[in-house]
């Protein structure tokens, strides 16, 4: 149990170091940062942006070492994510809207990579 426990507070803080990161890097682009960890029925949605006229939804998935955090945002994340997101545009109209993906790797001696996929759709 103890076990269980230790690895959930590990993955919370990553997931928090993560979107930390996350919306450093956005801010850095030229992204206005809306609101963070806005949570719906369906899912959470990790960062709400804007760059320009497009609000931006970004889901944040962070992992240590080389392992591939965008590959955890399979299809059916997705389609949570675009329920949220629908949800979210009903008490906030926006024209133009658009799912990202951050994703992030710790690495060794502190370093980091990130990747940022942009308009990610259910295809």
């Amino acid at each position: 149990m103890l076990a269980n426990q230790l690895q959930i507070k590990r993955t919370s803080s990553l997931g928090k170091k993560g979107e930390d990161l996350a919306a450093q890097y956005l801010e850095n682009k030229g992204y206005k940062i809306i609101d963070r960890n806005v949570y719906f029925r369906v899912s959470e949605i990790d960062i709400i942006a804007q760059i320009g006229q497009v609000l931006v939804f970004v889901e944040v998935k962070a992992r240590f070492g080389t392992a591939l955090p965008a590959e955890a945002v399979t299809k059916i994340k997705l389609k949570k994510l675009h329920l949220a997101l629908r949800q979210y545009l009903l008490n906030h109209p926006a024209k133009e809207y658009r799912l990202d993906v951050v994703a992030i790797n710790f690495l060794a001696e502190g370093a980091t990579k990130i990747e940022h996929y942009e308009n990610v759709g259910l295809d």
